[in-house]
């Protein structure tokens, strides 16, 4: 069951660094205040750099 869980984490941890491609796309995005898009342009950055915590890292081994 663990096992399971983990793996359905580790899957929904892919779709979130997959937004970043894809953020540009929801409504109200030019809408947002140069402060907002700054904040974004810098976590899509630390995205592509690999700069974010893994699923393991943040609740390490739980089994």
């Amino acid at each position: 069951m663990a096992e399971l869980a983990i793996q359905k984490l580790e899957h929904i941890e892919q779709l979130l660094v997959g937004i970043d491609t894809k953020i540009d796309n929801f409504p109200g995005f030019e809408e947002l205040k140069e402060s907002e898009l700054k904040e974004i342009n810098e976590i899509r950055n630390e995205m592509q750099k690999g700069d974010y915590a893994t699923f393991d890292e943040v609740f390490g081994d739980i089994d």
